[in-house]
């Protein structure tokens, strides 16, 4: 299987400069409902009238300070509507790699469990959820389907201090490839270009299949797959 990490430029030199994947706390991400259990959950648990329900909320709100998650989208192929979400002005490159790659990258980790998952698209003013503290972050509203995520979770016991945890990788087992935003502009490119050899990452980096104009630049490291 097949998964892309589409990240702006710091991101990516980030990723190669310090051999790390950045897992964001759950309180930083921009969907509103991450981590809620659905309003089908809700009124089900208030009609059993659960036990400590109150309690229960207030830590299952709580868990998104003690979670962190980095997350690839699954497909065959570049998707232009990732591009566009999650690269700004052009200026954006996507990782490729597979499921065994990423697995494999992380197995020397042993700081936190890992646990990957392919999130599961559900519509929130309906669906039902058992009250299982953290299951929700294995869930999504069916507006962001388009993304099919596959989603790396560290659950950790306590609150996690800063913003996100880096996991060291093995870069080379990591990527696959490199594609440059479509919408790139050429000093861009070699902006790209000049990263990879600066941190001495072997492999090639490739124009998006989707661009309209290959690059003419260093043709040995530099072209279309």
């Amino acid at each position: 299987m097949k998964i892309w990490r589409y990240i702006p430029i710091h991101r990516f030199e980030y990723l190669i400069k310090e051999r790390s994947l950045y897992f964001a706390r759950a309180d930083q991400f921009c969907d509103p409902l991450e981590g809620t259990f659905p309003k089908g959950s809700v009124t089900l648990f208030s009609a059993l009238k659960m036990k400590n329900l109150d309690e229960f909320f207030a830590k299952a709100e709580s868990l998104c300070k003690s979670v962190a998650a980095n997350c690839w989208h699954m497909d065959d192929s570049e998707s232009l509507d990732m591009w566009r979400r999650y690269t700004e002005n052009g200026q954006g490159v996507v990782v490729r790699a597979t499921y065994s790659r990423l697995k494999k990258s992380m197995s020397a980790y042993t700081s936190d469990r890992i646990r990957i998952v392919k999130i599961q698209y559900i519509t929130f003013s309906k669906a039902v959820l058992p009250p299982v503290l953290g299951f929700p972050f294995e869930f999504k509203d069916e507006f962001y389907i388009n993304e099919r995520e596959l989603r790396c979770i560290i659950y950790r016991q306590n609150a996690i201090t800063g913003k996100g945890i880096p996991v060291p990788v093995d870069i080379d087992t990591l990527i696959g490839a490199i594609y440059i935003s479509p919408f790139a502009a050429k000093h861009f490119r070699n902006s790209v270009h000049a990263i990879v050899e600066k941190y001495g990452m072997a492999k090639r980096v490739f124009v998006s299949r989707l661009t309209s104009q290959p690059f003419g630049g260093n043709k040995k490291n530099v072209g279309s797959e």
